[in-house]
């Protein structure tokens, strides 16, 4: 068995525990009983942006990737927008407030270098 499926069943598997939290009716319809978030939001700076926005669109060619980079920009996103969505921070400096994260439909994941202050 390779290693895509069973990282698909343990997607699913964890789906099912705990599915998103996004607004009805607004994720796309894949089949199925599960949706899946179709939307990455890229909080980094301008010169990582280019190349992180590059490589998680050739993987996903259909997901919409919006690019921000304060917390204003973060702020500004629809709240249709951050609940089909799953965030991406790479080594911006900024700390999201829980209220933000709790607007995620899909979690978020934080990349820094060390510790987070």
């Amino acid at each position: 068995m390779t290693r895509q499926p069973l990282l698909e069943k343990a997607s699913l598997a964890r789906y099912e525990e705990n599915p998103p939290n996004h607004a009805p009716g607004h994720s796309r319809d894949y089949g199925g009983d599960s949706a899946i978030f179709d939307t990455i939001i890229v909080l980094t700076s301008a010169a990582e942006r280019p190349i992180l926005t590059s490589l998680l669109s050739a993987r996903n060619p259909c997901s919409t990737i919006v690019p921000v980079e304060t917390l204003v920009d973060l702020y500004a996103l629809e709240p249709t927008t951050l609940a089909r969505a799953r965030l991406i921070s790479y080594v911006a400096g900024i700390t999201v407030p829980a209220d933000l994260l709790g607007q995620l439909g899909y979690g978020a994941y934080n990349f820094h270098p060390g510790p987070t202050a």
